[in-house]
């Protein structure tokens, strides 16, 4: 199996902890090429979650504070499993998406802060899969 067979083309996993935004999210992707598999609120969860789905997602989206634990862990967690796994961190805390708050293994990983423009995610989640790069922010 080629490593392309290992992910599923514009698809998304999805760990966010607010109900609201996690409808906002089903209802948004359902207009566009991205496919959400998989949409968790919690750490473990979105753990299990990863290791279970497969093929795996094109893109996981992050959002940096969930109940128990924070995003980085569960973005540790995913690239060590699969360290070419496309990440990207969403948070409302505008303190948390600055360069000195991001701990420096992750400081690679795009960032979206709360709230955004829908467009201006898809403009990153193309970016992203028509790079074999990560971009910085």
């Amino acid at each position: 199996m080629s490593a392309s067979e290992d992910y599923e083309l514009n698809s998304l996993m999805i760990v966010e902890d607010n109900p609201d935004l996690q409808e906002f999210y089903t209802i948004l992707f359902e207009t566009t090429p991205w496919r959400i598999i998989s949409q968790t609120d919690n750490c473990l969860i979105a753990k299990k979650c990863y290791t279970d789905i497969f093929p795996k997602p094109t893109i996981v989206l992050i959002d940096i504070e969930l109940p128990g634990c924070s995003g980085f862990s569960v973005a540790r967690y995913i690239l060590k499993n699969n360290p070419v796994q496309k990440i990207v961190f969403i948070s409302g805390k505008v303190d948390l998406m600055n360069d000195s708050s991001i701990p420096p293994d992750l400081c690679t990983i795009p960032r979206m802060p709360k709230p955004f423009h829908f467009n201006d995610l898809l403009d990153i989640l193309d970016k992203l899969t028509s790079s074999s790069q990560l971009i910085c922010s």
